[in-house]
């Protein structure tokens, strides 16, 4: 976005004080220095972790990075930085509007992350913006919702700062909210511990069938199950006699099923962070797809009065999910693939996947 734009929202604000307060005092001989020696220090250990694939093929990460140390990664911040707060815009978007366009495929959110609460607002902002140097009022975009990623130390350590959960939250929000705005869903993929999943095709392939069906009118299915309500209506039976129960409908549900998503077959990492599931660990089912999941593996979590979300059972009844956990007697709320990483079970009949979400009954 434009310095003008950022400057309008408290949000954008932000960003802009956080710049100023790295470079603002700062001559151009000190950042000319710091960026040689980043730089220096950049190539070094890229030529050391080169030379050690080279010698060594199957070297992991964990590896590497012992070996070598992190990446020096990010560069310093100065203001003729290609990563300057605006250098994106400044250097690359608005040189090319208004040139034709017909839409445009946003892929972006992992940097934003330490500030999630925000993204939702500037998500909109940028889109108008755009528009506007476009002059186009109904410019598409396709916004990819980030896939499922961990680093390993963060797995390792028990505790998920569910950070990811709440940018893909903003993500699908605004494409929903925004007119001529379409979710592109990739739960099911991403890759532990690599923030740059190796296996791009997935996210292609959805993003043509959304533009397809969406921006060009194509008769093509590019939407996965998408929650529409949720109830306690258990197909004629008294709520009250199964409180324990909620029933989660869909949309775009033709044959719903729980399917292999990418890392099932895991069995170490195939687990949330978040399950505080105890005692024997939850078993994949024989075969897949399948009608039901088990607490752990389901994706599926459910919470009462107290806020406090425990694993649930999960079942496919048609176009629905009935869940349920044995935690909570009486559940007021539900919530799908709330985490950065852990099962993303959930498909329609053409393969596309469930966007995580939280609802209440």
């Amino acid at each position: 976005m434009s310095e003008r734009t950022l400057a309008s929202h408290a949000a954008g604000r932000g960003y802009l004080e956080r710049y100023h307060a790295q470079v603002d005092g700062k001559t151009d001989a000190e950042f000319h220095a710091e960026t040689e020696d980043w730089q220096q220090r950049f190539d070094k250990w890229n030529v050391e972790i080169s030379a050690a694939q080279a010698a060594e093929p199957d070297i992991t990460w964990d590896t590497l990075n012992e070996r070598y140390g992190q990446c020096p990664w990010p560069p310093p911040v100065t203001p003729f930085s290609q990563y300057h707060v605006t250098g994106a815009f400044n250097a690359m978007v608005s040189r090319l509007a208004p040139f034709g366009a017909r839409g445009v495929l946003w892929y972006q959110g992992e940097e934003d992350e330490q500030h999630h609460e925000s993204y939702r607002d500037l998500l909109k902002l940028m889109i108008g913006e755009w528009r506007g140097l476009w002059k186009d009022r109904n410019l598409s975009f396709l916004i990819v919702q980030l896939p499922r990623w961990i680093d390993k130390s963060v797995y390792e350590s028990g505790i998920d700062p569910m950070f990811w959960p709440h940018i893909r939250q903003a993500q699908v929000d605004v494409a929903h909210d925004t007119e001529g705005s379409y979710p592109v869903i990739t739960f099911d993929t991403g890759e532990f511990n690599n923030i740059h999943p190796t296996d791009k095709r997935p996210v292609g392939e959805r993003a043509a069938m959304v533009a397809e069906e969406h921006v060009y009118g194509m008769d093509v299915a590019a939407d996965g199950p998408t929650v529409t309500e949720v109830s306690r209506d258990l197909g004629g039976l008294p709520a009250q006699e199964q409180p324990q129960k909620l029933r989660v409908q869909f949309a775009h549900a033709r044959a719903l099923r729980f399917d292999r998503w990418n890392g099932w077959d895991d069995d170490v990492h195939r687990m949330a962070v978040t399950s505080n599931i105890t005692g024997v660990m939850p078993q994949m089912p024989a075969s897949l797809p399948y009608d039901r999941m088990p607490a752990g593996l389901s994706g599926f979590e459910v919470a009462g009065m107290d806020g406090v979300y425990h694993p649930a059972d999960a079942r496919i009844d048609g176009d629905s999910v009935i869940v349920e956990s044995d935690a909570v007697a009486e559940p007021v709320a539900v919530r799908y693939g709330w985490y950065s990483w852990g099962p993303a079970p959930l498909f329609n009949g053409d393969g596309l996947p469930s966007a995580p979400f939280q609802s209440r009954v």
